[in-house]
């Protein structure tokens, strides 16, 4: 088709919107779809960003968890008594609980057994320092 054969825009001037080709309202209908989807994903990350922690009245509690000589545990369990967000240390003893609701929580360390009970209360936004967390451990003599 060449230019001089194509529509112009006043051959569409008199068509109404119910009266638009079925590929224009499915463009239409796909482009607010998209664009609904893009809203909401962003949205989405927005929340999850240290600004969007602060909206949802959520902040997040660090520190480390070592034995009553300093030595980091690794994999001691770390969690708040309600039992709804948990983590476990890494290799330096360190963790991070986020997503943590705003107020007055219990935290709690444990080790093969034994645990530790820490009240703390955590602001929204911001990252409570729990400091160190020390749980004695049960020496087990080493046997050959």
């Amino acid at each position: 088709m060449s230019l001089n054969d194509s529509p112009s825009l006043q051959d569409f001037s008199s068509v109404s919107p119910d009266q638009q080709p079925q590929g224009k309202k499915r463009s239409w209908f796909l482009i607010v779809v998209l664009f609904v989807i893009a809203v909401a994903l962003a949205l989405f990350n927005f929340l999850r960003s240290d600004s969007g922690a602060v909206l949802r009245g959520a902040g997040s509690i660090s520190g480390r968890v070592v034995d009553t000589n300093g030595i980091a545990l690794y994999q001691a369990e770390v969690f708040l008594e309600n039992g709804k967000i948990s983590t476990r240390t890494d290799a330096n003893g360190d963790f991070l609980l986020a997503d943590v609701t705003a107020g007055e929580h219990v935290l709690v360390a444990g080790f093969e057994g034994r645990g530790v009970e820490r009240l703390v209360t955590v602001s929204a936004g911001s990252t409570l320092d729990a400091g160190t967390i020390a749980i004695e451990v049960l020496e087990v003599p080493w046997v050959e």
